[in-house]
């Protein structure tokens, strides 16, 4: 690779390929506003994005009925939660009563800035197949649209906007899929898809570098086959300009453990550090 990608973890000092070690601080700005559906047992899997330098949290789920091993069934959330930070970079919670318009979890979220795509995702009733567009209007109230409707058979889990265009990465039955998508038209096109077995749960993040040699970053997943886990801890690189796809190598710590990463957010700085938030590394999984 051309430019040397450090893989942190929170909280945890690291040697990346010989460099010093380098500790990440992480600090408390608040905590997720109660609603009448989370009231005391928080978020899970909601679709979160910026909009107008403000942070939007939508759906989610939770056990707010009773705990799974009570028999509880996980509930599904349509609330929208907007916070924008203050000049003394505190954290601010709307009081906007918005919500999405329909409950939903695990969705994706892909978006500029100015414009949020919400696609993917499930709730329990069904799967989601529409391609939701937020923006903020000139009078700075959030807006909802149904845009466009995924491809037959097509489950997204990750991608980024480059170019004005959605690149948007995902599996049908039986292979891995790479769509793009042009807002301007409504149009889909099917590319190839990452190589291998099925994966998802896969953490995806997009690294802009200098003229066309921006790349989205694929990390780890798992899938299930015949009731077989399998999980993945090897990365992989598609590039804009080449369009094709890049084995990267395996995710670790030189000299420590490998690295096992499913269902985290992945975010990219602009010194091209990607930082890995939370996730899981199967080990429940494995048990279950």
């Amino acid at each position: 690779m051309k430019h040397l990608i450090s893989i942190i973890l929170i909280i945890v000092s690291v040697q990346i390929q010989g460099k010093s070690s380098k500790t990440i601080a992480c600090n408390i700005y608040g905590s997720i506003p109660e609603t009448e559906n989370n009231r005391g047992y928080g978020i899970s899997s909601a679709g979160v994005g910026i909009l107008n330098d403000k942070l939007i949290l939508i759906g989610g789920s939770n056990f707010s009925e009773a705990y799974p091993w009570d028999g509880g069934r996980k509930v599904f959330l349509n609330d929208m939660l907007i916070a924008e930070k203050t000049n003394d970079d505190s954290i601010v919670w709307l009081k906007q009563p918005y919500q999405f318009p329909v409950r939903i979890s695990n969705s994706i979220a892909i978006g500029d800035g100015k414009t949020l795509y919400i696609l993917g995702g499930l709730n329990d009733a069904e799967t989601n197949k529409k391609v939701f567009k937020l923006y903020f209007n000139n009078s700075d109230s959030l807006i909802t649209e149904t845009f466009s409707t995924l491809p037959d058979l097509f489950t997204p889990t990750g991608g980024a906007i480059h170019n004005q265009l959605l690149y948007i990465t995902g599996h049908a039955a039986t292979e891995n899929v790479l769509y793009i998508f042009n807002p301007a038209t409504g149009c889909w096109s099917k590319n190839i898809g990452l190589p291998g077995g099925i994966r998802s749960d896969a953490l995806t993040t997009i690294q802009y570098e200098m003229g066309d040699s921006s790349k989205i970053y694929i990390f780890g997943g798992r899938h299930i086959d015949d009731n077989k886990l399998i999980i993945y801890n090897d990365f992989w690189s598609y590039s804009f300009d080449k369009q094709r796809w890049n084995h990267e190598g395996i995710m670790g710590v030189p000299k420590l453990k490998p690295l096992i990463m499913m269902a985290a957010p992945a975010i990219t700085s602009t010194n091209g550090e990607i930082y890995f938030f939370g996730g899981d590394e199967g080990i429940r999984l494995k048990r279950r």
